[in-house]
């Protein structure tokens, strides 16, 4: 077991030595001593060739956790009841690092894997080996899979039984292989590689390198693959924690609701190991029922997940199923502080339930409410924030509106192979820019306002308006289209060629045999003469938006 118990005076010298970005206005974070004294433990005992706690990479402080609380539980299968410590964990993965390290070829691989213990393994399994996962969602249309294989590149395609021939069909006329991610298929991928843990080595790696890739929108709305880093995402460990006092092991248990596209997965992937979290996890379909069953029988103690799911759990929980609940962070988009007054009420205190903001881009959260902030706040503004209003000032006064900007080492690396939309995100002096509006008040307590972004969320997914369009505009006759996010989901309006014959069905079609069931068109389809454009002549979103709710209500896009 990791310990890292700290006097007055050595917390004092560490924290003077580097202070975190992770502080509310200077104020160090009990979570950030401890890590600070997990890296300064790698050092002295070997588990790292740093000298200094900057230069400890990601993979280094996974291991050495895990190796160093052997006993400890890492994962917990939901579904099968079966519980599996960090050694057995560690185990499988240093086989399967041993594996992907015979061959050098592999660089990059893309992961399509649900949560399971299998999906553990890999995971950390690729850090160890140095090779870089794209993480994608599991069940990923053929056409999705195609459309990040130019960008990404991948030497290997690791996925689920029961995704191997739309994978495969994915890949045809490729060299890229596709690899059974269950039990019997590992074992054969691993055939003769050891899983002795005392006499592996990782590999050198940069604490500036790409860790691993996922995929993300930006202001555009298309898209794209940040680059996170291993400096970035250790940085971002303890901000999970910063309303915990006692470390480690601040909660019992983790429910891990997001697959591994999601940056919260990334979060509690790589840091609950850390401070030696249990995860509990699924790899069947999540619902709120789901949910409510698997609280209430393991009895887990914290979670996040998105308002989608949130407002039913409200509806469908039993204040029994949620009584072992210590933090329910509701995160990733916005919502209505009454929609989830039923949750709030069933949550055995209510400081229980919190509001977060996150990014990828920021390798994690950056900001999340401690106890007793109003559910519309997503706590107190950090060192790395600034608010920028539209004259491109700096917010100074209380109330005033402004764009959330985020500066500091917690940033990503880069979009892969899309230099220019980094550019768009971060400024040249280093700030990004998040494309959410936010004001705070005289505590300097954030609110979120609104989003400038053009991608929105549906069915607790992102939907990247433009990847829809493609689609679309692909039909012959499609002169023009724009999706939007309307009250029932996805939206479109399309303008036709004259005479071409297009029906809504046909576009309907379309969209439902290539993309997943949530960008599917729910929101209707309407056809019209043309869009609205702005003055330099792009189409005008929002405007397009008002058009498309003002034809729902009259019953004309359907």
């Amino acid at each position: 077991m990791v310990k890292c118990r700290l006097s007055r005076v050595q917390k004092k010298c560490l924290f003077e030595e580097k202070m975190s970005y992770a502080v509310e206005r200077g104020r160090p974070w009990k979570s950030q001593l401890y890590l600070d004294g997990v890296l300064d433990s790698i050092i002295q005992n070997g588990g790292s060739r740093a000298k200094s706690r900057e230069g400890v990479n990601l993979a280094e402080v996974i291991f050495y956790c895990m190796k160093n609380n052997p006993d400890g539980m890492h994962t917990i299968n939901g579904a099968t009841g079966e519980k599996f410590t960090n050694d057995q964990i560690l185990k499988r993965a240093v086989s399967i690092a041993r594996a992907l390290k015979s061959d050098r070829t592999t660089e990059t691989v893309i992961i399509m894997l649900r949560n399971s213990e299998h999906m553990s393994a890999l995971f950390y399994a690729l850090l160890f080996a140095g090779v870089v996962p794209f993480m994608m969602e599991p069940n990923s249309t053929e056409y999705e899979i195609q459309q990040f294989l130019p960008l990404v590149s991948p030497h290997i395609i690791f996925c689920e039984p029961d995704r191997v021939d739309i994978a495969t069909k994915a890949v045809e006329e490729t060299d890229i292989r596709v690899v059974v991610a269950d039990g019997s298929s590992l074992d054969k991928f691993t055939l003769g590689c050891s899983d002795d843990i005392g006499s592996f080595q990782l590999p050198e790696v940069r604490p500036d390198a790409t860790a691993l890739i996922q995929p993300t929108s930006g202001s555009t709305g298309v898209p794209k693959a940040a680059m996170l880093t291993h400096e970035g995402i250790i940085m971002q460990m303890p901000s999970v924690w910063i309303h915990y006092t006692q470390f480690p092991r601040p909660t019992s248990m983790a429910l891990l609701v997001s697959t591994c596209q999601w940056l919260t997965h990334t979060i509690i992937m790589t840091g609950f190991p850390v401070y030696q979290v249990p995860i509990l996890m699924t790899p069947l379909k999540i619902s709120a029922e789901y949910i409510a069953e698997l609280a209430g029988k393991y009895r887990a103690t914290w979670t996040i997940i998105g308002p989608a799911l949130a407002t039913p759990l409200g509806h469908l929980a039993t204040r029994d199923q949620l009584s072992s609940i210590d933090r329910f962070c509701v995160g990733g988009s916005t919502f209505s502080p009454d929609m989830l007054a039923p949750l709030q009420d069933k949550l055995p205190a209510p400081g229980c339930l919190l509001n977060g903001f996150g990014m990828t881009e920021a390798h994690g959260l950056v900001a999340v409410g401690p106890p007793g902030t109003p559910l519309n706040s997503v706590g107190h503004i950090s060192n790395i924030l600034n608010l920028i209003n539209e004259k491109g000032e700096i917010v100074k006064e209380p109330n005033e509106k402004g764009e959330l900007y985020i500066k500091g080492k917690c940033l990503f690396k880069g979009y892969l192979n899309n230099e220019a939309a980094y550019r768009e995100t971060v400024s040249p002096d280093g700030w990004l820019k998040t494309g959410d509006v936010f004001y705070r008040d005289e505590q300097e307590r954030l609110f979120f306002v609104n989003r400038t972004k053009l991608s929105f969320k549906y069915l607790n997914h992102h939907v990247y308006p433009e990847e829809i369009e493609r689609v679309i505009g692909s039909i012959p006759g499609v002169q023009q289209c724009v999706v939007v996010g309307a009250d029932a989901g996805p939206a479109a309006a399309v303008v036709l060629q004259e005479g071409c014959g297009v029906t809504r069905e046909d576009i309907q079609q379309a969209v439902k045999s290539t993309l997943s069931d949530y960008k599917h068109l729910r929101g209707g389809i309407v056809i019209v003469t043309s869009l609205p454009t702005t003055h330099t002549g792009k189409v005008h979103r929002a405007s397009c938006l008002q058009l498309i709710q003002e034809l729902v209500g009259r019953e004309e896009c359907f």
